[in-house]
């Protein structure tokens, strides 16, 4: 019996798969994506009722909508999350800093030590400076973990966020003014949501960067890391400490942006074929956990509908949950090889079955949101096998031209 590959090998074998995509038709590749961790990144849903309504938002979030975390989903889902072996929880989907939230943001502040989280903001908290000082005087009593650089707070910023720059200002000078002793370059990072407006992009990101020196001192350097006109990564160095990051988020036609014009022409509707799409390196990392406490797969609440849950975190272990999704065949295609073999699978069982769209999360949500379809990919794996299936489609792939994102 051959030996089990070491996880260094294993993640060779799939670096050397990007290149070789022949790679994909062996044992290895296979043992090396299943074996793989997973289901170690979660999110929490915040709303979806929100404070804004942004033209680009994937979960379509919106002040009409209904529904926050409740204190007891956040508590048994971070209670938990340690032993679960979670790397990282998200607050997203819905704005965390605003009075609904308030009282999950600071359960999650006080396990951020053993269960590092991520708190995702658009800003609109610190519409004056009294409000920001307030809010981070609340993280401190709460224990945030400032510290370790494991929990992060992230701005997101941009064109279609109705939020003024001034907010930023009070954001930098509330943490210089209540945490004087801690380094913002340990836990605050920044994220500018790309529209394709390049002008625009290093307008908004030179803007920030005004408030971050002028709240935490003259800057000693700050690098542009550029990828092309419409894409870069900023690294502020202010007075001390280490570098405050800005990065680019993706904005793609789901949810509420497909009314966006700026994606006319870019991504055009068509109907997909498992040649056409790449295979995920985070596919099965991710789960999410509902406002009910529902848990299911995904990468956002966008992806999936509210149709299919593997179980509750107010009503069963963690631990539970994650292993029954684990033993789940459809959850093992997912993770084996993505968006392109669930796809393939729904139309074994479903030949007629085809997806038209503009992006592959089109295809995912058709595919994984659906229960009907979940069931009938689970029938059909019982009975021909996943690896033997797997093992079909890695032939039928046409391998000289893999996409690559």
């Amino acid at each position: 019996m051959a030996k089990k590959l070491t996880i260094k090998q294993m993640r060779k074998v799939l670096r050397d798969a990007e290149k070789h995509p022949k790679i994909m038709r062996t044992w290895d590749f296979i043992e090396s994506r299943l074996r793989r961790v997973d289901l170690s990144d979660g999110i929490l849903e915040m709303g979806p009722n929100c404070n804004l309504a942004c033209p680009h938002c994937a979960t379509e979030c919106s002040p009409i909508k209904k529904g926050f975390p409740s204190p007891e989903t956040t508590y048994n889902l971070f209670r938990q999350a340690n032993k679960a072996d979670i790397e990282h929880i998200s607050l997203s989907d819905g704005e965390p800093m605003r009075p609904e939230n308030r009282e999950s943001v600071g359960i999650a502040s006080r396990f951020s030590h053993q269960s590092p989280c991520c708190i995702m903001t658009n800003g609109v908290f610190a519409s004056t400076l009294e409000s920001a000082e307030e809010w981070f005087e609340f993280l401190k009593q709460n224990n945030f973990d400032f510290r370790s650089g494991r929990s992060i707070l992230t701005i997101s910023f941009g064109k279609t966020y109705s939020v003024p720059v001034q907010n930023y200002q009070n954001i930098n000078q509330a943490i210089a003014n209540i945490l004087p002793k801690e380094d913002p370059g340990v836990f605050l990072n920044y994220k500018l949501i790309n529209l394709g407006d390049g002008l625009d992009n290093v307008n908004r990101a030179n803007a920030v960067l005004r408030t971050i020196y002028s709240a935490f001192g003259k800057p000693r350097r700050h690098e542009y890391l550029v990828y092309n006109k419409n894409h870069f990564r900023v690294r502020a160095y202010p007075g001390k400490g280490k570098s405050i990051k800005m990065y680019f988020g993706s904005c793609d036609p789901i949810g509420r942006a497909r009314n966006l014009d700026l994606f006319n022409g870019h991504f055009k509707k068509r109907e997909f074929t498992s040649n056409d799409l790449f295979i995920s390196t985070s596919s099965g990392k991710i789960f999410i956990v509902f406002n009910n406490g529902d848990i299911d797969i995904c990468n956002s609440s966008a992806q999936f509908s509210r149709e299919n849950s593997y179980g509750n975190v107010n009503h069963e272990s963690l631990i539970e949950i994650l292993n029954r999704i684990r033993r789940d065949k459809v959850f093992q295609a997912y993770k084996l090889a993505g968006t392109p073999f669930v796809y393939y699978l729904a139309q074994q069982v479903d030949p007629e079955f085809r997806v038209t769209g503009k992006v592959r999360q089109d295809v995912t949500s058709s595919v994984l949101g659906s229960s009907k379809k979940r069931g009938q990919i689970r029938e059909y794996l019982k009975q021909e096998g996943l690896i033997e299936t797997y093992m079909r489609f890695a032939h039928f792939l046409d391998l000289r031209k893999r996409p690559k994102s």
